[in-house]
């Protein structure tokens, strides 16, 4: 065989990892083969060239892998024609009963059972009436009421009432109840009550809005309600009286023909079920992370968590790979002390985020024009941008975009643009493979994500992230956390969600010299690494800053990658000093 004029002898390697391409299809647990062969493979290649031209390297790497080619094809054809839920279904229903509080109650109106979130987060003790549930007394005596109706022979629902409580940790939570089932005849009646926080999309609010013609006051109250929250709570917000606020509610109860609260919340779930994607927003009830669908443009919807108090200041922040916008629940309560409000938008093909077929080339000013419509949409006219992980690319493209607006850049655990060989090669290994083909052999990548998921669906969680992030300690200690591997492993969950052609968009332009986004910012750039990061090692940044003098590196000793989950306090106190630096006049007062 020839390549660029020099006869090669015929490649044995490739026949292996060929074979192994297919194996891990039919045998998903061989996947360590793939890996390990793919990975001899590029060291045999990289070693025997010299070369620290990325192109020159690309192009013989290219060229002797011109086998693989159409198997890889091949493979990643079947990868995007297959569903992903399954290899998370299971984690995700064992996650959700662990988190979400659920109780029965019998035909008496008694609870007799209750798990460990339905005791700890609402005081719920197995024996008490249900009038001991933390609810307002007109929303208990009519769940009375209605449970008094089934325990009597009515007809079965598949849901027979909605109930506002409150949890221990100030924030109310909507439970579904429902008729348990029976599990032979003469059994007597009882109640699941399972509870669900219901988060807001922009889009079911606009199709209320514009079916009963509510004003845009209307239809906040009908957010509000939505969420659960008390008519007090509402008018000690927007500095009216609950006497205005109940004015309100009766005008929407007029304009919709609704009765009652929880018909208003019943009606939001209804139009949800029935809108684009047949899914109702919610979350945890242990977060205070809110989601909301918004239209950046016709036809193409991005997903938005937002977290942290209504007047916090504002931080645009741009995700990862497989981060997002949310964090265990003492990061959450740390945001508030802070005065800090994260809004997340998520790239096309991540989460919720409607995919977008965007060229290569065009996809930095895309993002950047997404965030643009974000900043928008909520009204934001003085923020600060944060990068974490490879979202430093889009955050530093989005401060030289919308200079009015964005005063300032934050970089946490950043990957740096990607400059020389040297970069690749100091990697850790697990994380290598897929740096070499981000740069080298694109085609690779999906077969790739295939293993890896396989690995995080076969091995338990603790010990697969026990492997992944074993050094520094600092890491290795917060990936045993429970909070964190569920944030970490379903963070793999939203980032395929559509397939891999996101991550794969994501994954090149990091693996790129992007650094030029860096020469145009005339906006203070802070810059927050741990001394002991695995993957984007001090030396990288210590280079970068080293050619950006405009950069301010700041280090924390004997940290890794995950500075939000080990050292939040320093982390967030030190965002919010940034802030008070880059605006110090911007109130507590954009609310989202």
């Amino acid at each position: 065989m020839k390549v660029d004029g020099d006869t090669l002898e015929y490649d044995h390697d490739s026949d292996e990892i060929i074979d192994r391409i297919y194996n891990v299809l039919s045998d998903p647990d061989s996947w360590q083969d793939l890996v390990v062969s793919f990975a001899e493979k590029y060291e045999t290649l990289l070693t025997q060239s010299g070369s620290e031209d990325f192109q020159e390297i690309s192009k013989t790497v290219q060229s002797r892998m011109g086998r693989l080619r159409p198997h890889f094809e091949r493979f990643n054809s079947i990868f995007h024609s297959s569903s992903l839920d399954f290899m998370f279904a299971d984690d995700h229903r064992r996650e959700e009963e662990e988190h979400i509080p659920h109780l029965r109650v019998d035909a008496s109106g008694r609870i007799t059972e209750a798990n460990q979130a339905a005791q700890s987060g609402f005081n719920i003790k197995v024996g008490e009436a249900i009038e001991a549930m933390p609810a307002d007394a007109d929303s208990l005596r009519a769940l009375r009421s209605r449970l008094t109706q089934f325990s009597q022979g009515a007809a079965a629902e598949k849901q027979i009432a909605i109930l506002p409580m409150y949890g221990l940790r100030g924030f109310p939570v909507i439970f579904s109840v429902t008729l348990a089932p029976r599990s032979g005849p003469g059994e007597p009646r009882s109640f699941l009550f399972r509870g669900l926080e219901i988060g807001w999309r922009d889009d079911v609010g606009q199709t209320v809005a514009r079916v009963f013609q509510l004003t845009r006051a209307e239809l906040e109250v009908f957010r509000e309600i939505v969420q659960g929250r008390p008519i007090a709570e509402i008018a000690s917000d927007r500095g009216r009286s609950p006497q205005t606020v109940r004015t309100q509610v009766r005008t929407l109860f007029d304009k919709t023909g609704l009765r009652s609260q929880i018909d208003i919340v019943r009606m939001y779930i209804a139009v949800s079920k029935f809108s684009q994607d047949q899914d109702i927003p919610g979350r945890l009830y242990t977060s205070n992370c809110r989601t909301e669908i918004i239209e950046v443009e016709p036809g193409r919807n991005i997903q938005v968590d937002i977290v942290g108090p209504d007047d916090g200041r504002p931080v645009l922040l741009f995700h990862g790979f497989i981060t997002g916008g949310r964090f265990p629940l003492e990061v959450e309560q740390k945001l508030y002390a802070f005065g800090l409000k994260l809004i997340t938008p998520f790239r096309p093909g991540y989460c919720r985020s409607t995919p977008a077929d965007w060229t290569f080339e065009d996809y930095p000013d895309k993002i950047v024009q997404d965030a643009g419509a974000v900043l928008k949409h909520y009204g934001i006219e003085r923020a600060v941008a944060l990068g974490r992980f490879s979202g430093a690319l889009y955050a530093s493209a989005a401060v030289n975009a919308h200079k009015g607006i964005l005063k300032g850049l934050i970089v946490v655990s950043g990957t740096p643009p990607t400059r020389t060989r040297r970069q690749l090669d100091a990697i850790k290994p697990e994380a290598r493979i897929f740096a070499y083909s981000a740069k080298y052999f694109p085609q690779a990548l999906p077969p790739l994500l295939w293993t890896f998921l396989q690995a995080v669906r076969k091995e338990n969680a603790r010990d697969f992230f026990d492997k992944w992030y074993s050094k520094p300690a600092s890491d290795n200690r917060a990936a045993a956390r429970s909070e964190v591997q569920k944030l970490l492993s379903s963070g793999w969950k939203n980032t395929l969600r559509h397939g891999t052609k996101a991550y794969m968009m994501d994954v090149r332009h990091t693996a790129s010299d992007w650094s030029g986004f860096y020469t145009g910012l005339n906006k203070p750039i802070l810059m927050i690494h741990g001394t002991q990061d695995p993957v984007s090692t001090l030396d990288q940044i210590e280079e970068l800053v080293a050619d950006f003098p405009k950069i301010r590196l700041e280090t924390y000793e004997d940290a890794g990658q995950l500075l939000f989950f080990t050292h939040p306090d320093r982390l967030l106190k030190r965002i919010a000093e940034f802030f008070d630096e880059v605006s110090p006049s911007l109130a507590r007062s954009q609310k989202p």
